[in-house]
């Protein structure tokens, strides 16, 4: 089957199969917010939790966790601790988790996640999907024998969610309804934002370019990030296998999928700036392709396309030529644009021509070399994460030290911690890295803008645009962010000696919206 669906454990034997691994070593599970007791029969009498997510606040928040622990249950008792304490009330709306591989049952994990949150309210839309290694905040795991988990828990208010699984590149099935709002949207749905997630496994990377075109192209204003997850149906030998544990697969709800991809839009009153950073260096010149033979490229600059490769970089200064090399792609051989498509390249040496993966090369398309240079790529996202949060234009590279203690801008860091732990933070932030690229993401990202909750996992590819604000593309060497943040909007402040109280004019629901310093303080009292 392409698909497992779970079936719900119920809260007492859920929470027993939890707590069996801590109760045996002493550990109180929970213990830091008390989300949930040890003992099932006292889940629903328990004050604290039922006011965990009794809070009134309508503002976007999120909440990240982090775990190497050796089980799964302990790796999700940590991760949901640290996130849910983060929110601080907030009830989550959304929650991505990834999963490493090296748990034997990393496939349960939307099932036990889900089913935790449901014992305090709504259950949140769950996507994710068992990865090579997982990052949370300014951590990260990658090594093939070490388990790892992170999660990241968004409470949006007001936002509508459409969870979606496809097997081929068509456009999802959302019901009627919801592609007539979105194609021809009504008066209430002006100026709201729209995203999706999309989680794909490999054997559908072919895929996931033409999905991806179809979906900017019925809906221009969505913003698409994603990846592709490190693990395949091959890695499932049989079904006796499969009964143990699945060490592979996308995440959906409490369903584990194996094969095509899922996604999650969102539409709503939050705003989604997308970075792409690639970790290929451009060399040699841009060639025209002026033959091509279905998917092979024949010539470039009209001489036999792998000669045309190997003179370029027979050219290369001698340290470039030990770097793996692939080839870049242009529009055209007048495009400007500083990003470009990385791809492998398969040699045909029958037809002295090449193809490449992923990727469709046309007569008029433009193609110059890359280099994979780790050191260079280093520089590239810290140098791209700076000029996000300073809005500037271009900032040369700077050496290994230079952001640290750097503040932003853009995005104002959450207020420093307390004894009682992480102040709530109204932006949050998911990242889709290549598997062998610099492995910088996290600390680069923490210490560019501090404070904000990070979540993500390393990937066979990315998918994010290449200039912000345009179509996605699968991304093959890089890494593509997603930063979410509360919609910007007009706010008459008022000073007070004992706080700040922020109100705003009455919005159509006649509300007035409360700003986060009131709900701060409402929440440490």
């Amino acid at each position: 089957s392409s698909c497992i669906r779970h079936r719900p454990f119920g809260m007492t034997s859920l929470l027993r199969r939890l707590a069996s691994p801590l109760r045996q070593s002493g550990t109180q599970v929970g213990t830091r917010y008390n989300f949930w007791n040890t003992t099932p029969k006292h889940l629903s009498e328990t004050s604290e939790q039922k006011a965990l997510f009794s809070t009134k606040d309508t503002d976007i928040r999120f909440g990240t966790g982090f775990s190497q622990a050796d089980t799964l249950a302990e790796g999700i008792t940590d991760v949901l601790s640290e996130a849910l304490g983060q929110l601080r009330g907030a009830p989550p709306h959304l929650c991505q988790v990834m999963v490493s591989s090296s748990y034997p049952n990393s496939h349960l994990a939307p099932l036990f996640v889900q089913e935790l949150l449901t014992a305090f309210g709504p259950a949140p839309h769950v996507i994710g999907g068992v990865v090579p290694g997982c990052i949370g905040g300014d951590q990260h795991s990658f090594k093939p024998k070490n388990t790892s988990i992170s999660l990241i828990l968004a409470s949006l208010p007001g936002v509508d969610f459409m969870p979606f699984a496809v097997k081929s590149s068509s456009l999802p099935d959302l019901g009627e309804e919801n592609w007539m709002s979105l194609v021809n949207p009504c008066a209430r749905f002006k100026g709201q934002s729209l995203a999706t997630i999309v989680l794909a496994m490999p054997e559908f990377v072919d895929e996931v370019e033409p999905f991806l075109f179809r979906l900017h192209t019925a809906l221009p204003q969505n913003k698409l990030i994603g990846g592709i997850v490190g693990r395949s149906r091959e890695d499932i030998s049989s079904e006796d296998n499969i009964r143990p544990g699945i060490r592979g697969g996308l995440f959906l709800g409490t369903d584990t999928y194996l094969e095509g991809a899922v996604g999650l839009m969102m539409r709503g009153d939050f705003e989604l700036d997308t970075l792409s950073m690639q970790a290929c260096r451009r060399v040699g010149p841009v060639m025209k392709v002026t033959d091509v033979d279905d998917d092979t490229v024949l010539e470039l600059d009209q001489q036999p396309a792998l000669d045309k490769l190997q003179q370029v970089h027979s050219s290369l200064p001698r340290q470039d030529r030990t770097l793996p090399w692939k080839v870049g792609i242009l529009e055209s051989t007048s495009s400007e644009h500083k990003n470009m498509l990385c791809r492998n390249f398969e040699a045909d040496h029958m037809q002295s021509g090449f193809s490449v993966s992923g990727g469709d090369l046309r007569v008029g398309s433009g193609v110059q070399m890359v280099l994979y240079d780790r050191r260079w790529s280093r520089r590239e996202l810290r140098d791209g994460l700076k000029k996000y949060v300073l809005q500037e234009g271009e900032t040369p590279a700077t050496p290994d030290d230079a952001l640290e203690g750097f503040t932003t801008q853009k995005v104002a860091p959450a207020e420093a911690e307390t004894a009682t732990g992480k102040q709530p933070s109204n932006t949050g932030a998911m990242v889709y890295t290549w598997i062998n690229g610099s492995r910088t993401e996290a600390p680069s990202f923490s210490a560019a803008i501090p404070q904000v909750p990070l979540q993500g996992g390393f990937m066979q590819a990315a998918i994010g645009p290449l200039e912000q604000g345009g179509p996605s593309y699968l991304h093959m060497y890089g890494s593509s962010f997603g930063v979410f943040r509360a919609k910007a909007r007009d706010i008459n402040a008022e000073a007070l000696e004992d706080g700040v109280k922020v109100t705003t004019d009455t919005c159509e629901n006649g509300r007035d919206l409360i700003a986060d310093n009131c709900s701060q303080l409402a929440a440490s009292e």
